[in-house]
């Protein structure tokens, strides 16, 4: 979970973004055929008017390229590789929602939390994410997202469509500003420290 920062969103088109676009973000330290990376790009047929921006590492990654290469994702889909924390963050203020798709394929990831969620809370940006137990707690508890009924490309772009068209953006923009101050490092090291202390 982030440190609260007072760091003030970057121009998008310093950073060679569209200004005229949605932009979705998918960043992911190590991005493997489980993580919905796949099938996140492949909503794009699907979805005009936005741009799906990729960052990260991780297996999947040459497989994306490749796809992302494909006439029909060329205007949609942008891949960058891994980026210091610093950079990653400019880029994730800018986007208008984030992504978080990891499959219940086993059960590490079926209770996983990623980091990812919580660097879009604090970036600011709501968030679209599968159908996982502790994903679906922080949505309900602090309605900052929407669930996607299954990772899979017309279940993902619909989820997305609903949420741009939603009259409920702007709010969730704000619940996102109200849950990093209760999602943040700064609260969690007490509890480390209560733990130490006995």
């Amino acid at each position: 979970i982030p440190r609260l920062t007072n760091s003030k969103p970057s121009d998008r088109s310093v950073l060679g973004l569209p200004t005229d676009k949605k932009i979705i973000i998918l960043q992911g330290a190590y991005l493997d055929p489980d993580r919905g990376a796949k099938e996140a790009l492949e909503s794009m047929a699907f979805i005009e008017g936005a741009l799906l921006l990729i960052i990260g590492s991780g297996r999947e990654m040459p497989l994306l390229k490749k796809m992302a290469a494909a006439p029909e994702f060329a205007s949609k889909v942008q891949i960058m590789d891994k980026m210091p924390a610093d950079k990653l963050r400019m880029y994730t203020q800018v986007a208008d929602l984030g992504l978080s798709l990891d499959k219940p394929l086993h059960l590490n990831y079926t209770l996983s939390l990623p980091n990812k969620l919580f660097d879009y809370i604090h970036a600011g940006i709501p968030v679209v994410v599968s159908d996982l137990p502790e994903l679906r707690r922080i949505i309900k508890t602090h309605n900052v997202g929407w669930i996607v009924p299954a990772v899979e490309p017309r279940q993902i772009a619909q989820t997305i469509e609903s949420a741009f068209l939603s009259n409920e953006l702007e709010e969730k923009k704000a619940n996102c500003e109200k849950a990093s101050k209760v999602l943040n490092w700064e609260n969690e090291e007490k509890v480390l420290k209560r733990i130490f202390s006995f």
